[in-house]
């Protein structure tokens, strides 16, 4: 009788059974992550015939935030009955189960009412719990400006959300107006960044573990930072062009080309930019070509490809007028080229001595 007595009361005393007023243990968490109370070991209950719990969350003032929900129990609630059935008391474990969103201090409050072969016995026992923000060794440099053509990729894992299914962002203009929305730990802009219609417009884009927006702690300067980031997307800085031909206004007297090699045939373009030591290119999306020449009789036909990466105009000079050629020897020749971008109107006027 002593020792099943003794048994009963101390190991109802050892599973944190103190005043309400007095915390039991400190436990440390990160904000959206789920955590355990008590932290190392559960709770142990012998030679129990049978027990009421329940557990609140409590604010820093320790005034009642929700009652907590989800513990782990064994064994289970059924099995408990089974093994208890006859009147003989068994040994059960219990560990409660919480997620805090917000950064703070908090208390775990459990409730606990077990009953023995030799009596019964309420107590609480308290849990202070921090919640703080998870941590990234070095934070997302992102550029508050790209050019169309762009490519950017980088990770929002923190060391404390260990669970890669979890995460997941969003794209937004900043009118607010939904982009994108993936899963995943790293973010890609690709896309983004070579969609012509997205350019001149601002985008945000927002971390989120469980679905829920996070901030988190740079260890490398140790501010804390929102997982949140803006940037631009600009138009490319110049359309480069490269042909056999010599422009209008260049001052060379004389430019002979052959107009049956086919490099004096092809016109390229290609949009290019600079950011840092990155070089950007994008090819033209350009619609209402036009190309003509003077003498008109020169040009046969003209069409246009996309290379890789290059726009290509190809001309075809008309056959008769090389026969021409051949008879005269060489002739000075204008081409003008015309089109429009997605940006913006371009003409170019090239000049050339034609031989046969």
């Amino acid at each position: 009788m002593f020792s099943k007595i003794f048994i009963f009361i101390t190991l109802l005393f050892s599973i944190a059974v103190a005043q309400s007023s007095d915390v039991r243990d400190t436990i440390k968490a990160v904000a959206h992550n789920r955590f355990e109370v008590p932290e190392k070991r559960p709770i142990l209950l012998r030679n129990v015939l049978r027990v009421d719990y329940s557990a609140e969350l409590l604010d820093a003032q320790k005034n009642k935030i929700r009652d907590i929900k989800t513990f782990t129990q064994s064994p289970s609630e059924e099995d408990f009955k089974t093994e208890v059935r006859g009147g003989r008391g068994t040994t059960l474990t219990l560990v409660i189960h919480e997620e805090i969103g917000d950064v703070g201090t908090y208390y775990v409050r459990l409730k606990l009412r077990a009953q023995s072969e030799l009596g019964s016995k309420s107590d609480e026992a308290l849990y202070m719990i921090i919640i703080d923000y998870p941590s990234m060794a070095s934070a997302p440099q992102i550029e508050p400006n790209y050019f169309y053509g762009d490519a950017e990729a980088f990770s929002i894992a923190t060391q404390e959300f260990t669970d890669p299914s979890k995460y997941s962002y969003s794209i937004k203009t900043q009118s607010g107006e939904v982009v994108e929305e993936a899963n995943g730990s790293v973010v890609r802009l690709n896309s983004l960044l070579q969609k012509s219609s997205n350019v001149g417009k601002s985008f945000v884009v927002t971390a989120l573990y469980a679905g829920q927006p996070f901030s988190f702690k740079d260890i490398s300067t140790g501010t804390i930072k929102e997982a949140k980031w803006q940037f631009n997307l600009l138009k490319p800085e110049r359309l480069d062009e490269i042909n056999a031909w010599v422009k209008l206004d260049d001052p060379a007297e004389e430019w002979l080309l052959s107009p049956t090699n086919f490099k004096s045939k092809v016109f390229r373009y290609l949009y290019t930019s600079r950011r840092a030591n990155t070089f950007i290119t994008a090819t033209p999306e350009i619609k209402g070509l036009k190309v003509t020449s003077d003498p008109p009789e020169f040009l046969k036909s003209f069409s246009s490809r996309v290379g890789t990466p290059w726009l290509e105009v190809i001309i075809e000079p008309n056959e008769n007028y090389l026969d021409y050629l051949g008879t005269v020897g060489s002739e000075r020749v204008t081409i003008t080229v015309s089109f429009s971008t997605k940006f913006e109107k371009k003409e170019f006027k090239y000049k050339a001595d034609l031989i046969r």
